[in-house]
């Protein structure tokens, strides 16, 4: 489905303002969330410092209107000269009490002089008494108000004596001077997690123990400083504060819910939303609008490009909107006279052309008659030259099973030939035939047993027919063996001319691929070994077969294979000859790397490095003419690369011997 550039372009735009809102929303959301809480953190610190600071200044400022009234109670004789109680209203002290400390007992002393008494008897303000005999300061919160106490030393009469004093508070002025300090919750505790002023939206309201509170218990560690952190209390997360107030036990906690940090993000959120989508709205329109323009010269390009398309190269774009589309217009103009100028040009280029094409035409007529004469002498001259090839290859591959077949015949003809020798076994049928014939010539067939139970002059204990039964005993084994390997080698025979009829086959053609088959390639191994042994070994070299291969089977051509080896035996013998020592060749056979490798390796005389790189170059050979044509490697290489595998020098050093490697993949 194809598009207009205007929508295009204002899904772009509008995908671009979507993804900009979304990220100033995003960065506005952090940068809110970091500045509120780090701003959370910084008031309650404040007002827990502050209040906490006010409270131990309202305190103190207590503690000696509390000590000035006991003084002037205690030391002036008269009470006129003793301080009026209206000085306690100016400290916001509704009553107070002097008690003196006697034998763990307190006995109260009374004011007088218009000074008003603390609402509370005596049994009650027992153990707070106690207290501040011990601590120096106590304040506790009772039904009626709030209460101080302090301790007081004095000298008197050249004796310290001691005092507790106690001030009943004005409840609502210090609710106020807390109220004023306190924008978030607030908690004026005990160290044992007492509330004695709760202050919740600017409101006083009653409050269970904080005993549990995490700013107490790190109040308990903090060694008399404040400090702020956010934890869960109560199923809520919180910002605190804490500080202490330094007298009596007291400390403040300031803290705020985290909710009012989500409550103002969303309002931020909402108000960004609102905001993206008004932008969203007006880039859109403008957008429909820059499009719509735009689009209308792309159309009035695209009419005529078409237009030119078609062939009509008279036709110029008209645009006119000061932009990259008219230089764009501007551009097509310019090519369509180019291509308006070429296309005169060519027309009358064609037309030079025919005439040119007519006289070309003639002219090859005539070369090609010559051409073709020269090219049916290059194919009677590439036939001869195929020919030469196969018979080479063929006289090649003949070589050696005709040198198999020649060492067979050879041993046949040796073992004839003993029959002539007078030492040997079938001479002796001459002599018991020509003796049994004087015998019987004599005295007819009793003279003839008669003979042949006299004693035997070679073999004491017998007589002559057990010597003479003996001796046919012997030639009738001799004949028997003879029989057995002159018909194996006539089997031997047989097979190496059914081999050089397949070579001789193979031949026929310069190009044809060979039967492939499953191959247990041992066998083929052998066979090529049992070759070349006869022969090897008239010459004085010894052939070892060390086959330790587990896996043998590939597929491949069987004579193929036979046919590499061997050549490469023979290769081996000729090096052994050149180095004129007693020959060894080793035929290995082992599995690597999912294939199997033979190795052929003698201890001839070497190949030198110049020659090594040129080894299966066909052609290349360096023996004498009656030795070797240059064949036989680049065959072995041919017939090993026709099976997937290869035939590779491993090693060859001068004087010490080479190591050729048949590659096999299984």
């Amino acid at each position: 489905m194809r598009l207009s550039i205007r929508y295009k372009i204002l899904a772009v735009t509008g995908f671009l303002l979507l993804l900009a809102v979304g990220f100033y929303t995003l960065l506005a959301s952090f940068i809110f969330v970091e500045q509120k809480t780090a701003l959370l953190y910084e008031i309650n610190h404040s007002v827990a410092v502050n209040s906490a600071a006010g409270v131990r200044s309202s305190l103190a400022q207590v503690a000696e209107t509390l000590k000035l009234y006991a003084v002037s109670r205690l030391l002036a004789s008269k009470s006129e000269l003793r301080l009026p109680g209206s000085g306690l209203k100016e400290n916001f002290i509704e009553g107070i009490g002097l008690f003196a400390i006697q034998d763990s007992r307190f006995d109260e002393l009374p004011f007088g002089n218009g000074v008003p008494k603390i609402s509370l008897p005596i049994d009650s303000l027992q153990p707070q008494l106690i207290a501040a005999s011990k601590d120096q300061f106590t304040f506790w919160r009772e039904s009626t108000g709030f209460f101080l106490a302090t301790r007081l030393d004095l000298t008197m009469a050249n004796a310290l004596r001691s005092f507790v004093c106690v001030a009943q508070l004005e409840e609502k002025h210090f609710l106020d001077s807390l109220m004023s300090a306190s924008v978030f919750e607030s908690f004026l505790a005990t160290t044992n997690g007492n509330v004695l002023v709760h202050l919740n939206d600017h409101r006083i309201a009653s409050a269970e123990p904080i005993a549990d509170h995490p700013l107490l218990t790190n109040q308990k560690t903090a060694g008399g400083r404040t400090g702020v952190q956010s934890f869960e209390y109560r199923g809520a997360r919180r910002y605190g504060a804490f500080a202490p107030v330094g007298m009596s036990g007291l400390f403040f906690i300031s803290q705020a819910d985290e909710k009012e940090v989500t409550s103002a993000l969303s309002v931020l959120l909402q108000r960004s939303l609102l905001f993206g989508v008004i932008v969203l709205t007006l880039t859109l329109i403008a957008s429909i609008l820059f499009s719509a323009s735009l689009t209308r010269n792309l159309q009035n390009l695209a009419r005529g490009v078409v237009a030119i398309g078609s062939g009509n190269l008279d036709s110029h774009i008209q645009v006119k909107s000061g932009d990259e589309v008219e230089a764009l217009a501007s551009s097509f103009n310019e090519m369509v006279d180019a291509l308006r100028a070429s296309r005169q040009a060519i027309e009358k280029y064609n037309r030079e052309l025919e005439d040119k094409v007519a006289l070309r035409t003639k002219q090859l007529t005539e070369t090609n008659a010559t051409i073709k004469a020269v090219q049916e002498k290059l194919v009677q001259t590439s036939q001869l030259a195929a020919v030469g090839e196969v018979a080479g290859r063929t006289a090649h591959e003949l070589l050696n099973p005709l040198t198999a077949i020649l060492s067979r015949i050879e041993r046949s003809r040796i073992a004839v030939q003993k029959q002539d020798e007078k030492e040997s076994i079938p001479s002796q049928i001459f002599e018991i035939l020509n003796a049994w014939k004087d015998e019987y010539s004599k005295g007819g067939f009793a003279g003839l047993t008669s003979s042949l139970g006299v004693a035997s002059t070679v073999s004491p204990g017998k007589t002559l027919l057990d010597e003479d039964l003996g001796n046919l005993e012997q030639l009738a084994k001799f004949w028997q063996s003879e029989a057995t390997v002159v018909s194996s080698d006539l089997d031997f025979v047989r097979d190496q001319a059914q081999r050089i009829h397949r070579i001789v086959d193979k031949m026929r053609e310069l190009i044809r691929s060979s039967d492939k088959s499953e191959v247990l390639c041992r066998g083929a191994v052998e066979e090529a070994a049992a070759t070349m042994k006869d022969f090897l070994s008239k010459h004085g070299v010894t052939l070892n077969l060390d086959w330790k291969a587990q896996k043998d089977t590939a597929i491949l051509n069987r004579d193929e294979l036979i046919q590499i080896i061997t050549n490469l035996l023979r290769n081996a013998y000729q090096s052994i000859q050149g180095a004129g020592r007693n020959g060894k060749i080793a035929l290995r056979a082992l599995n690597q790397e999912r294939a199997l490798h033979i190795e052929v390796e003698d201890n001839g005389k070497g190949i030198s490095p110049e020659n090594q790189s040129r080894l299966f170059e066909q052609g290349f050979t360096t023996k004498g003419p009656s030795e070797g044509t240059g064949l036989g490697l680049a065959i072995c290489r041919r017939y090993a690369r026709a099976f997937g595998g290869e035939v590779e020098l491993k090693s060859s050093k001068i004087d010490e011997g080479t190591c050729f490697r048949i590659i096999i993949p299984l």
